[in-house]
């Protein structure tokens, strides 16, 4: 049994994004085993959902606004990032910048299409205890550009 704690979001934890303790304890709890998936049916088996962010990276590689808290990924492939309202509770945000559609190529790059135009892709890597969803972008040897979720 995995018992990786529970999902929270503070009473009054604001709008801000990173650097608010809105991630679930299971962010600081260490991977036993990851997977990747190899094709898309298994991207969608595994991603789709809401994720919370675990960590706020800075580089090129980063996917979604910084103020965001998570990300949701529907089955339809779609993605939203999510905000907390004045009321502390996830909500979509609701401009173009903060959607658009995934796709999975080549068995390895999960791609990122925003809704404004331009994308960013990389690597998915999985955890089923925690549940933990990273992405590992190409950032030319940068470290501190991938971007952790876990599982809400």
């Amino acid at each position: 049994m995995c018992d990786a704690g529970t999902a929270f979001l503070p009473d009054g934890a604001g709008t801000e994004g990173c650097g608010t303790a809105v991630s679930p304890p299971s962010c600081g709890l260490p991977v036993t085993s990851s997977t990747s998936p190899t094709d898309e049916p298994g991207l969608l088996q595994l991603v789709v959902g809401t994720w919370l962010r675990c960590s706020c990276p800075s580089g090129a590689g980063t996917i979604g606004p910084m103020a965001s808290v998570g990300v949701e990924f529907t089955p339809d492939k779609h993605f939203y990032f999510l905000y907390l309202d004045g009321a502390g509770k996830l909500v979509r945000g609701g401009s173009f910048d903060d959607q658009g559609t995934y796709d999975y190529t080549g068995g390895s790059q999960m791609n990122f299409h925003f809704a404004t135009g331009g994308g960013n892709g990389g690597h998915p890597v999985f955890s089923a205890c925690p549940r933990k969803f990273e992405i590992l972008f190409d950032c030319g040897g940068a470290h501190g550009c991938d971007s952790v979720f876990a599982a809400q």
